[in-house]
């Protein structure tokens, strides 16, 4: 792709500004490991004290507990930093559509890929969608047990994961309504990124409107970075990645992205182009 000429200095020059090791390190001194919870999202605040019942003053030790669990598991950067707390799916657009068509129709299925700790699964089922219509998968199969364990629930927004995610998806295959995919495809390069998409589009109905939404980070430089193995999206490329999966899949999906950049949320490696690329991505045929 000639998206991927540059990469070689722009990878370098990342690697460069990244002060600590790469990503993968369960080393604490990490850029992206953050000590103490700073701030405690409102949603989620509300959605331990509500759904899960945990008592307001038990909520930040509890957090640390299994936040610390979740690094030695696998020391992603939103495990460091606590991003899993800042839930994707309520603040997408479309939240109050989604939450309707899974409320009225019994055979409406969501599916949260790389779902974590199932975060988003549960503020579903707070706001009343059925277990049954809610299915989680995640790579790291330990995450299902942690997940449980921090919003203290048996069984609500369960889901697969492990050595058996493939074949859990494999029944999944043209049922789902609703699919997100946050802090996901970001994490491959362009080609992986296409095999995904075209994953993504066999598990979806055949049918207009059916739904991918999601939240990863972006970058205002589209590229690869993390030493060549993640592609980072503009709003144009990330346009262009699913027009080539619509045409590898005999398929058409509407595509609207935000890239949005908060000074707050500037790291030590950023260079000032990294922001949070926000997306709803549409079933035309």
């Amino acid at each position: 792709m000639t998206d991927e000429t540059n990469s070689t200095t722009k990878t370098a020059a990342v690697a460069e500004k990244s002060p600590f090791a790469a990503v993968g390190s369960r080393h604490k001194s990490v850029a992206w490991y953050t000590p103490t919870l700073q701030n405690l999202p409102s949603q989620t605040k509300e959605l331990l004290k509500n759904y899960s019942q945990i008592p307001e003053a038990g909520i930040e030790a509890h957090i640390h507990s299994v936040r610390d669990q979740a690094w030695e598991i696998w020391p992603y950067p939103c495990i460091g930093q606590f991003r899993f707390l800042t839930l994707a799916l309520p603040n997408t657009p479309s939240y109050h559509t989604i939450t309707s068509r899974l409320k009225t129709s019994p055979t409406a299925k969501f599916l949260d890929l790389g779902c974590c700790f199932g975060q988003d699964l549960r503020a579903l089922a707070a706001d009343g969608v059925k277990g049954e219509n809610l299915v989680g998968v995640e790579l790291h199969g330990e995450f299902h047990d942690l997940g449980h364990k921090l919003f203290r629930d048996g069984g609500e927004g369960d889901g697969e994961g492990g050595e058996g995610t493939a074949g859990a998806l494999r029944p999944l295959v043209g049922s789902i309504d609703v699919l997100q995919a946050s802090a996901f495809l970001h994490l491959f390069t362009w080609e992986r990124q296409l095999d995904a998409g075209a994953t993504i589009v066999k598990l979806m109905k055949r049918e207009p409107e059916a739904l991918v939404v999601g939240t990863q980070v972006g970058s205002k430089k589209p590229g690869l970075y993390e030493q060549g193995r993640m592609y980072l999206h503009d709003v144009e490329s990330f346009g262009r990645l699913w027009k080539e999966i619509g045409e590898r899949t005999g398929s058409e999906w509407r595509v609207e992205a935000v890239l949005a950049q908060d000074p707050r949320d500037r790291k030590p490696w950023d260079d000032g182009s990294v922001g949070k690329l926000n997306f709803e991505v549409t079933r035309v045929r």
